[in-house]
């Protein structure tokens, strides 16, 4: 099994190069250009946050669990 120093040196060496590539707000799944390809990659992923939240009516002060 794993040792908690491993696993959190495999996950930040991963989630850097994801950042690197896909900038601070890097994901593997979809963005929300919503027909405005003008867009940077990173405005449309926080644009997808925001609709996500929004469906979910996240208010502050909430906490989400991100599983996966």
């Amino acid at each position: 099994m794993a040792t908690l120093e491993q696993i959190r040196a495999t996950y930040d060496y991963l989630d850097d190069i994801v950042r690197v590539d896909m900038g601070q707000y890097g994901e593997v799944t979809c963005a929300l250009y919503d027909g405005d390809f003008s867009k940077t990659l990173e405005q449309a992923q926080q644009d997808k946050h925001a609709y996500i939240l929004s469906g979910i009516r996240f208010v502050e002060g909430f906490r989400v669990l991100d599983v996966g």
